[in-house]
C-alpha cells in the first residue's frame, strides 16, 4: 500500500465511524436504499456524475456564476467521497448478515471498507470497483436526501 491508499483507508475509516455513529438514521436509510433500490441508485449516481460537471462548467462559463460553480463543483466532491462510505457499509453488511445475522453497523462498515480497498489495489478490479462504488454510494444517496427532503416537507419542518 502506498502513503496515499493508507491515507485514504484512514479517512474513509474515520469518516464512516463518525456517519454510523452521529447520523445512524441517515446513515442506514441510505444502506437501506442502496440495498432496496441498487440499480435506480446506479442510475442516478451516473447522471449525476455526468450532469454536475457539466452544469459546473455552464457556470464556469458565465463568468458572473463563478463562484457558484466552485461551491457546486466542491460540494459534488465532497458528497462523492462521503457517498463511498454508505456503499462500504452496504458491502460488509450484505456479506456479515450471511455470516453472522446480528452484526452491528460498525463491524460491517469495517469488513466493507477491508473488502473495498483489497480490491482496489487490484489493477484491473479496482479501475472498475472503485467507480461502481462511488456511483453506488452517490445515487443511494440522493435518492436518499430526496427522501428526507419530502418526509421534512411533509410534516412541515423545513
Amino acid at each position: 500500500m502506498t502513503p496515499r491508499t493508507t491515507i485514504n483507508f484512514v479517512c474513509t475509516l474515520i469518516l464512516g465511524l463518525l456517519s454510523s455513529r452521529y447520523l445512524p438514521r441517515y446513515h442506514q436509510s441510505v444502506i437501506t436504499t442502496l440495498r432496496d433500490k441498487p440499480w435506480a441508485s446506479l442510475g442516478i449516481g451516473f447522471i449525476a456524475a455526468v450532469v454536475v460537471p457539466l452544469a459546473c462548467t455552464l457556470l464556469f462559463a458565465t463568468v458572473l456564476a463563478i463562484p457558484l460553480g466552485l461551491i457546486l463543483l466542491v460540494g459534488f466532491f465532497i458528497l462523492l467521497y462521503w457517498s463511498r462510505i454508505y456503499a462500504i457499509g452496504r458491502i460488509g453488511e450484505s456479506i456479515l448478515t450471511r455470516l453472522r445475522p446480528a452484526s452491528s453497523r460498525t463491524a460491517a462498515f469495517v469488513l466493507g471498507l477491508f473488502i473495498y480497498y483489497i480490491l482496489a489495489v487490484i489493477p484491473v478490479i479496482g479501475w472498475l470497483v472503485v467507480p461502481l462504488v462511488m456511483l453506488f454510494g452517490l445515487g443511494a444517496e440522493l435518492i436518499a436526501r430526496k427522501q428526507f427532503y419530502v418526509t421534512a416537507r411533509s410534516q412541515d419542518l423545513i
